[in-house]
């Protein structure tokens, strides 16, 4: 096994690496695109690399068995801090990390933010604790790392060769540095080439890596730059390579391109820097510094997040729209085709409405107020200045800002009030540059908030609590919250009554206490109507396996779970002698199959066997014409002496 692992190592290192496209998918939005979707997604798109930003369950149980490597994210420095926390997040999370093909684990967000000494130190040895924690577990394949942001490097210089890390984080980065050459890893560098162009007010151009900017910045050794990617890229090159660590190598763990909320910011610009950036990156071109060097790169990010407190073009990172619909065309293979990327399945639009001001301006501090309340609890990004909304009027202004908040509560009617300003239509108000959105149905799974109650947040000083995933508690009250309004509306008044001040976890409860008995004679119906069920001779047996696969859905539904051996039983019990021979090699090959094979293999069959009836009585009606034919040309031989021997 040792030859072949070092015949496979010096093969690759022959053939060079390839550089590989991942991206990122936060979910701090309103409306969050469902696990197995994004998984599916992925998949169609031939992504094989996804960073995300929360651990749940029901996200980490999705990628599951995809194939997909796994970027995992730890928000705060806290939880693993000591050597005892990091154990405690490795066991919470080893199921997961046995399945799941975790790769790497960012941790704390941006720590060489900071110009804290004991911050720094802080970070430089979480990490390494969590590193030698996950190696003695015997998950020394999955890195620990964090990302690092242009602000880390001395300011005022332009040239790449003249850029260094800021003298506060330099003892920290070589300790950071040694810890990524000891775990053979790189250095991992977002880029934001639209902010960066702006911070250093250079000309727009020069965002572009299409070798036709009118920037050209001349650096050292005849390094010549046209495009911001490449320059803030080799900047880093040159800040690592001062701390004598020119061996580490750099990947880009966030480059994006936002449609929204800045100037530049739109649609049409991302589809073009990504129809270049993509394709260089998977060229392997490299850059003036390191030429023919791969560049690992993750696109940021698969949707908006709507909720994000930072900057406003943050929220619209988004390739899709919460729709599932792309905004752009972009080839995340890197092959520069002129395609869209595959869309979400299974999202449906909510009908056409929209909530609008009503024109009432006879009190305008209210007005003033309301609209702000709505921005505050949705998002308004779009309306500011550089935006895609900005020139809307004022009376546009209140529209937008009312019927954000009203999508974001999925249509509810009386989110739609605003203290009697606001009013429901069905004329689309947007206009020829601003889209007043229209949201989805709710995608997000949030079942669990069904399977379990909403916990208590520990003491603060308790152990308890470094290990209390804040984030995730707020989520499930989130979706507690979005899931008690979805079940009470379909409720009569009188449920209602009886349950507005319960969680969905309690009113299940209830509920299942008030249905028991109703249960237990559902049950027993279906189960007589399912034992009853047969297959006559000459009906078809497409209709009845779907029948019964029906009521043994039901079942579930109930609660009560077949076997699979068992609804396979009953549905061959219940098919007539002509499904003889199937049953028999079903049995004696001892077949495995779910419900819907079955079904589809019993259609085989029958028409199989139809076609062989038919043919049988085909022949069998040419011999008797046959037969009769001679039957009769003997006849009238013996009536006629010239057909006599």
């Amino acid at each position: 096994m040792m030859k072949i692992a070092l015949v496979i190592v010096m093969l690759m290192l022959l053939c060079g690496a390839e550089a590989s496209i991942g991206i990122n998918w936060g979910r701090e939005s309103a409306q969050r695109l469902v696990p197995s979707q994004v998984v599916d997604l992925l998949l169609q798109n031939g992504i094989g690399r996804a960073r995300i930003y929360s651990s749940q369950k029901d996200i980490m149980s999705a990628f599951q068995g995809s194939g997909i490597n796994l970027t995992l994210s730890i928000n705060k420095l806290s939880a693993i801090k000591t050597k005892e926390l990091a154990k405690a997040w490795v066991k919470k999370n080893e199921f997961y990390i046995n399945r799941c093909n975790v790769r790497y684990v960012y941790a704390g967000g941006y720590p060489f933010l900071t110009t804290s000494s004991a911050s720094l130190s802080e970070a430089v040895n979480a990490h390494r604790v969590l590193q030698d924690v996950l190696n003695k577990r015997g998950f020394g394949h999955v890195k620990v790392n964090f990302q690092h942001l242009e602000s880390e490097l001395i300011p005022n210089v332009t040239k790449p060769s003249e850029f260094e890390f800021s003298d506060t984080i330099k003892p920290y980065m070589i300790q950071h540095l040694q810890f990524l050459r000891e775990n053979n890893d790189a250095l991992q560098l977002d880029i934001i080439p639209i902010f960066d162009v702006v911070n250093y007010n250079f000309d727009p151009s020069f965002a572009f890596p299409d070798n036709a900017s009118s920037l050209v910045i001349q650096d050292v050794n005849g390094a010549v730059y046209n495009n911001v990617v490449e320059w803030r890229y080799d900047s880093f090159l040159w800040a690592v390579e001062k701390l004598n660590f020119s061996d580490i190598p750099i990947d880009i763990s966030l480059l994006g391109w936002p449609t929204d909320g800045f100037p530049g910011a739109n649609a049409s610009n991302a589809e073009y820097f990504y129809k270049h950036a993509l394709t260089w990156l998977a060229s392997n071109r490299g850059t003036p510094k390191r030429p023919g060097r791969p560049i690992n790169v993750n696109v940021h990010s698969l949707a908006d997040e709507h909720k994000i407190q930072s900057l406003p073009f943050t929220r619209h990172f988004g390739i899709y729209r919460s729709n599932g619909q792309p905004k752009y065309k972009i080839d995340l293979s890197g092959q520069g085709r002129d395609i869209y990327p595959t869309t979400v399945r299974g999202i449906m639009r909510m009908p056409d409405r929209w909530c609008a001001f009503n024109g009432d301006r006879r009190d305008m501090g209210k007005v003033q107020a309301q609209l702000n309340w709505a921005c505050k609890q949705s998002d308004c990004t779009s309306t500011f200045e550089g935006a895609s909304c900005s020139s809307l009027t004022l009376e546009q202004n209140i529209t937008y800002a009312f019927n954000m908040h009203f999508q974001y509560q999925f249509q509810d009617e009386k989110s739609c009030d605003f203290e009697g300003l606001g009013r429901v239509v069905v004329n689309d108000p947007s206009t020829d540059v601003c889209v007043f959105p229209v949201e989805v149905v709710k995608g997000q799974q949030v079942e669990y908030v069904l399977d379990k109650p909403i916990g208590v947040i520990p003491d603060k000083e308790s152990l308890e609590f470094a290990t209390f995933d804040v984030e995730a508690h707020q989520k499930h009250i989130d979706n507690a919250s979005d899931a008690q309004c979805v079940m009470l509306s379909s409720m009569s008044l009188e449920l209602q009554r009886q349950h507005e001040h319960m969680l969905p976890y309690e009113m299940l409860k209830h509920l299942e206490s008030l249905y028991t008995s109703q249960a237990q004679t559902m049950e027993y119906e279906i189960l007589r109507d399912l034992f009853k069920c047969k297959l006559h001779d000459g009906s078809k047996v497409f209709e009845h396996v779907l029948k019964m696969i029906g009521l043994i859905e039901r079942l579930a539904s109930i609660g009560t779970v077949l076997p699979a051996n068992v609804s396979t039983n009953l549905i061959l019990q219940s098919l007539p002698s002509s499904f003889e021979n199937f049953i028999v090699n079903f049995n004696m090959n001892n077949t495995k199959v779910g419900l819907p094979e079955l079904h589809n293999r019993l259609k085989t069959y029958e028409s199989s066997t139809a076609k062989v009836k038919s043919v049988l009585m085909v022949s069998s009606s040419a011999m008797s014409s046959k037969w009769k034919n001679k039957q009769q040309q003997k006849k009238k031989s013996s009536k006629d002496p010239s057909w006599s021997y």
